[in-house]
């Protein structure tokens, strides 16, 4: 009998850590957790190892529910060669859809991604100033806009500020 593949769903936060990281980094370990292991392979890419002991229970209980949680180990915040794993990983691995979670996150999963022949890649910006007139507003707009298929937004104005820039 013909046994279709699991689909591989790959996420990428900033941390774990820090009584749990934020709201964005919740939200990415919910939809991890909910999907159905028996047909979705979940990964969890964390550009920065836990802050502290929350972020190891958190890693912990990740791992006991079935997602593989790897740490990118960026050691500061312009620090190229972090991302060269997630990048092999992606290729490697024939990861299906990567979901990468606020600004940064976007940046490099839009870019790498793109690169590493993702078929989908989606942008999730939760909440931040929007601009016109900065460079994050030129990685919005030039970079994440233009190289994820979709950008998901929390908020009707944060959809609006997005359309903006």
């Amino acid at each position: 009998m013909f046994r279709q593949r699991r689909f591989k769903v790959a996420t990428l936060v900033r941390e774990i850590g820090r009584a749990g990281g934020g709201g964005a980094e919740r939200v990415a370990r919910d939809l991890l957790v909910e999907l159905d292991p028996k047909r979705f392979d979940r990964i969890l890419f964390v550009s920065r190892p836990p802050g502290d002991r929350t972020g190891g229970q958190v890693v912990t209980d990740l791992r006991r529910r079935g997602v593989d949680v790897r740490f990118l180990r960026r050691r500061f915040k312009y620090d190229p060669l972090a991302w060269w794993p997630l990048f092999r990983a992606l290729r490697r691995e024939r990861i299906d859809v990567l979901h990468a979670h606020a600004f940064g996150q976007n940046a490099w999963g839009s870019l790498l991604g793109r690169f590493a022949g993702v078929p989908v890649v989606i942008a999730h910006e939760h909440n931040r100033a929007f601009t016109k007139h900065t460079l994050r507003a030129v990685l919005d707009r030039d970079l994440i806009a233009r190289w994820a298929d979709a950008v998901i937004v929390v908020s009707e104005e944060a959809r609006r500020k997005m359309i903006e820039v």
